[in-house]
């Protein structure tokens, strides 16, 4: 019984040897694997505030009617990159003319616009993407940036009565 015993420690033990784990050091061999550890920063862009155009009450079309108004455009800090502003024309557009529709659908009427965009240069706001109208001022990034809009109701046209609107969709490239 005693030789059985002993015998079986000796298994035991030769078992646990074989099975082991092996130091990589103690072998002296090795195994490596290079992977990339990587980080993306995107520059993000939004405008967080439009203004409200509203030409008011029309009561004569022998002068220009202007409105104006500031959206603002907020970039995330640390970025470069200036944006520009645009916006496509609408479906009430007559070529590259931005028009207004009369919302009485029988009047068939419309009313021309322009729309100017910043402070001093009274560029016309671009209908394709482009970074040629406005664009955003040095040192903008990371701050909120305003943006001023003027439309103007060119005088002269005619005046059938109703409410006039359209969709001015203003977009940022950056």
């Amino acid at each position: 019984m005693k030789h059985f015993i002993h015998s079986e420690v000796i298994q035991g033990v030769a078992l646990f040897l074989l099975f082991m784990p092996v130091s990589s050091d103690a072998a002296g061999v090795n195994a490596t694997r290079a992977f990339n550890i990587t980080a993306r920063y995107q520059q993000t862009c939004e405008i967080t505030s439009v203004p409200l155009l509203d030409f008011g009450l029309i009561v004569s079309n022998t002068a220009d009617v202007m409105t104006s108004g500031t959206m603002v455009v907020s970039c995330t800090a640390g970025s470069a990159t200036p944006f520009g502003v645009w916006a496509p024309l609408s479906a009430n557009a007559n070529g590259t003319q931005r028009r207004m529709k009369n919302s009485d659908a029988s009047a068939g009427n419309y009313l021309n616009y322009t729309v100017q965009v910043g402070n001093t240069s009274g560029t016309t706001l671009p209908t394709t993407s482009t970074n040629t109208g406005f664009t955003s001022p040095t040192g903008a990034a990371g701050t909120d940036t305003g943006v001023y809009l003027r439309a103007t109701l060119p005088a002269g046209q005619t005046l059938t009565q109703g409410y006039y609107i359209d969709d001015l969709i203003l977009t940022v490239d950056y």
